[in-house]
């Protein structure tokens, strides 16, 4: 069955957007990795930066999850980068406050 998945992108989509669908409807978090098939070895170290979209705000799992990631020794040298989703009026006093 897993085969089956993988040799078909139509599945692999419909898949995907059915379990956003279930996170979405759960109000759950759901990390996704970005180019998962250039993962890195324990070798490699890398620089540059991580970053995560926090748009649902699940007590701070995804940020803590970036965290430790950080700590292994592939990605200690990279910069970590949150960014997040609100509303224009919060927006617009934080960058009028600083």
């Amino acid at each position: 069955m897993f085969d089956l998945l993988l040799s078909d992108p139509t599945l692999l989509f419909v898949l995907f957007a059915d379990t956003i669908r279930c996170v979405s409807k759960g109000q759950e978090a759901l990390p996704v990795a970005r180019k998962i098939d250039a993962f890195p070895s324990n070798v490699e170290r890398l620089e540059g930066s991580m970053d995560v979209w926090w748009i649902v705000h699940d007590g701070g799992l995804m940020i803590l999850l970036l965290f430790l990631l950080k700590e292994h020794k592939v990605w200690r040298k990279c910069n970590l980068r949150i960014f997040t989703v609100a509303r224009i009026l919060v927006s617009i006093l934080f960058c009028s406050s600083t």
